[in-house]
């Protein structure tokens, strides 16, 4: 393994620490929590940022001895490990696992530097990867809660998030009752809820509608995925009001594909597919009330979703489902709402209210207080890592 092209302008930052950032995320999914921390990460600290292990496809096993490597931008470098297929199966995981390692340390080799910290986000025992002192896991949704809806066995995931725990020297939780949970184990447990990232929807406003919407104003919408733990009685309460109802974002599964589509059959409804995050202001222009309709499960009371805060960002009102997530924000400016006719009602209100623009100031600078460079501030305290090398 070398370095790509480009790494050479990074030796300016050879003083900088080094942090091994092993997400639960593919760098090219939709930006989610993992991105958007290593990204602010590597403004003062060289970051490596590890997929998790992509299994490669049958007769291409030569591809296993070239794991990719990236450079993504000023002190951040991508790794993708490839792995044998099977890697949801036990031994196909622990192979996949230590091939990751492998490709970990060897690529740090190239980095000729101790390693300052080893940030893991999922279940993987990587932890140890790297000799260092601060081994930091980082709960970005409450794994037990979400084992079957990962398709995962929740005896297994029991496990590995006890020693998850026992072996990091630090542990960070998305929410409050996600850490609750961990600290009634018995561990230490630092609450870091997920940010905003502002400066991706400030100038909403001035954005271009989006062409492809055909629905009449007002609208009320939703960006981001689509499955089971949205709630579709709460979308089909609003929905029966008659008013106009936007969909942005994929499918992903568990979803039920016959509630989905009887949905996005009504005349009132449109669905529009996954959009790329710098197009989300095109699509947010045109909703005037942003929706955050949530089942009320185990996991989704341990979850801390980005829509919230995105709609606030963009200048939106918000209706949210009453979860802790929504009432821990503390603020007027989201309406919560304890079941689907309440839900309902409240979208109609907020639709016909009168918007302005110290309404929408007031919004934005709520998003701006919680963004993702206060909450990053937040980890470089737990990593250790000074604001200013």
């Amino acid at each position: 393994m070398t370095l790509p092209p480009n790494c050479e302008e990074a030796s300016d930052a050879r003083n900088l620490p080094l942090v091994v950032y092993c997400s639960g995320n593919f760098w090219a999914s939709p930006i989610g929590s993992d991105r958007q921390v290593a990204a602010r990460l590597a403004r003062t600290a060289r970051v490596l940022y590890v997929d998790p292990p992509l299994a490669v496809r049958p007769g291409n096993i030569g591809a296993l001895r070239a794991p990719a490597l990236a450079h993504m931008g000023d002190n951040l470098w991508r790794l993708s490990p490839k792995s044998p297929p099977g890697v949801t199966r036990l031994i196909g995981r622990s192979v996949a696992v230590a091939i990751a390692k492998r490709s970990i340390r060897r690529c740090v080799d190239l980095f000729g530097t101790d390693v300052h910290a080893v940030v893991v986000s999922s279940l993987d025992p990587l932890l140890g990867v790297c000799e260092t002192s601060r081994r930091v896991f980082y709960g970005t949704d409450d794994f037990r809660a979400g084992a079957e809806l990962m398709g995962l066995s929740p005896r297994w995931v029991k496990r590995r998030e006890g020693e998850q725990l026992a072996s990091a020297s630090a542990v960070v939780a998305v929410s409050e009752q996600l850490a609750e949970r961990w600290r009634e184990l018995g561990f230490e447990v630092a609450t870091i809820p997920n940010g905003c990232d502002v400066d991706g929807f400030v100038h909403t406003d001035l954005a271009q509608p989006a062409a492809d919407i055909s629905l009449r104003p007002p609208i009320a919408g939703l960006v981001g995925q689509l499955n089971d733990r949205i709630d579709f009685d709460v979308l089909d309460a609003v929905a029966d009001l008659g008013v106009s109802v936007l969909l942005v974002g994929p499918i992903s599964e568990p979803v039920d594909r016959k509630r989905f589509n009887e949905l996005i059959d009504r005349p009132n409804v449109q669905w529009v597919d996954r959009r790329p995050f710098d197009q989300m202001p095109s699509y947010l222009k045109a909703i005037k009330v942003g929706l955050t309709p949530y089942t009320d499960s185990e996991f989704n009371r341990g979850s801390s979703p980005l829509k919230t805060l995105e709609y606030l960002a963009a200048g939106r009102t918000v209706v949210a489902s009453d979860l802790p997530a929504a009432r821990g924000l503390g603020t007027d400016l989201v309406a919560i709402a304890k079941d689907p006719k309440d839900f309902a009602r409240r979208v109609s209100e907020q639709l016909a209210a009168d918007d302005n623009e110290e309404l929408r100031a007031r919004r934005r600078a709520f998003a701006s207080s919680r963004s993702w460079e206060h909450r990053v501030d937040e980890f470089r305290g737990v990593l250790g890592i000074r604001e200013q090398q």
